[in-house]
């Protein structure tokens, strides 16, 4: 499955640019789990590749070039 398949589905970066104009500049960022049972702050963000195995599950490799997409880690 490609980048450009799962994206139809998924935000992309301008998608989320745009939503996150509506916000304050000193909103706080928060990640939740996948079961919205557990939330943390924004720490870090990282670029690199992503490889999808389906429409929901991938590997991410961190990556100074080739970067496709973005990945966002929450405190821990």
């Amino acid at each position: 499955m490609s980048n450009a398949e799962i994206a139809d589905n998924a935000v992309t970066v301008g998608e989320l640019r745009d939503i996150l104009a509506d916000y304050p500049q000193d909103a706080l960022v928060i990640i939740a789990d996948s079961r919205s049972s557990d939330y943390a702050p924004l720490e870090s963000v990282e670029g690199g590749e992503y490889d999808a195995i389906n429409e929901t599950h991938g590997d991410f490799n961190p990556t100074d070039d080739e970067e496709d997409a973005v990945c966002l880690y929450p405190f821990e």
